[in-house]
């Protein structure tokens, strides 16, 4: 069992328009984080899928995100302290959250919220941050991703800086610091990949991405 000693935090509307997110907030309308950062990939997967053809790049952008979903799902419902966290999960879809369960039994206490509604109006972004916990003793920024095949530190900066963004919500809205971020990744039959980061080392290369894609 996790205890939780969660926060109170407003609920936020969002609308999608061709694939970007807006939230409402009190102080406006803010575009998703992870739209924004999703921007400097765009030339990327465009050439990507151009090199693979659109039905197979359609094809593996489903399994990957129905993939990310279920496994986000799982551990959610876990650190959540529900009985039947599994649902109807997939064999696929178990096996990555027990290859990532024992890293949460731990590592992950005290749990302050799980998706929780954040913007700043300093960033003028917005978004869900998965997971605020202690970390090894220690309160940090949590995400939960997925994939295929393992990942060098340089290929997910994006992460990295998401979770950045996420901190700085985080004090804006709570006048609580947090300068530690966490970033577990489930990867499809192999031990999963745990990052772990200082926010205060991006907070420079975030300030000049969003200067450049907001």
């Amino acid at each position: 069992m996790f205890d939780h000693v969660e926060l109170e935090f407003e609920e936020l509307k969002s609308k999608t328009t061709n694939g970007a997110r807006v939230y409402e907030t009190p102080d406006g309308s803010f575009p998703s984080i992870t739209t924004v950062l999703g921007r400097k990939k765009a030339q990327f997967f465009k050439e990507w899928r151009a090199r693979i053809g659109e039905e197979e790049a359609n094809k593996i952008t489903t399994q990957a995100t129905r993939r990310g979903t279920k496994v986000h799902k799982v551990v959610e419902n876990y650190i959540d302290n529900k009985e039947n966290y599994f649902e109807d999960s997939q064999p696929n879809v178990r096996a990555m959250f027990n290859s990532i369960k024992p890293f949460l039994d731990n590592n992950l206490s005290n749990i302050a919220g799980i998706e929780i509604p954040l913007w700043s109006k300093q960033l003028g972004v917005a978004g869900r941050c998965d997971c605020v916990a202690d970390w090894k003793g220690q309160k940090a920024i949590i995400d939960w991703k997925t994939s295929g095949k393992p990942k060098k530190k340089e290929w997910v900066e994006e992460y990295f800086l998401q979770a950045t963004a996420y901190s700085i919500m985080f004090e804006e809205r709570t006048e609580i610091p947090i300068n530690n971020i966490v970033i577990v990744i489930g990867v499809e039959n192999e031990e999963p990949q745990i990052f772990e980061e200082k926010s205060f080392n991006y907070w420079k290369t975030l300030e000049t991405t969003l200067q450049e894609w907001l």
